[in-house]
């Protein structure tokens, strides 16, 4: 048996802003804050994706690490680029 270990509670942000301008928000914010509140910060934007996945992913990994979240683990596969078709 798999044993997951919970979130708990965290910081959400949600900004009116593109991608680009939310991943530079997200980055200040964790590294200006995260050391303070010592809880997963997560931002939200309203606007375009307008990074490639490939830095999206990237970035957004860094911050998880930053922040020490763990990786998910889905019980499904998953196809990013259906993803990225519905989602955005």
């Amino acid at each position: 048996m798999k044993k997951t270990r919970e979130l708990g509670s965290y910081i959400e942000i949600h900004v009116e802003a593109k991608a680009s301008e939310a991943l530079k928000i997200w980055e200040q914010t964790v590294e200006e804050e995260y050391g303070k509140v010592k809880k997963p910060i997560f931002v939200f934007w309203s606007g375009e994706t307008d990074v490639e996945p490939k830095e999206l992913g990237y970035r957004i990994g860094r911050l998880l690490a930053k922040m020490n979240v763990p990786p998910i683990t889905l019980k499904h596969k998953v196809n990013i680029e259906e993803e990225e078709e519905e989602e955005w």
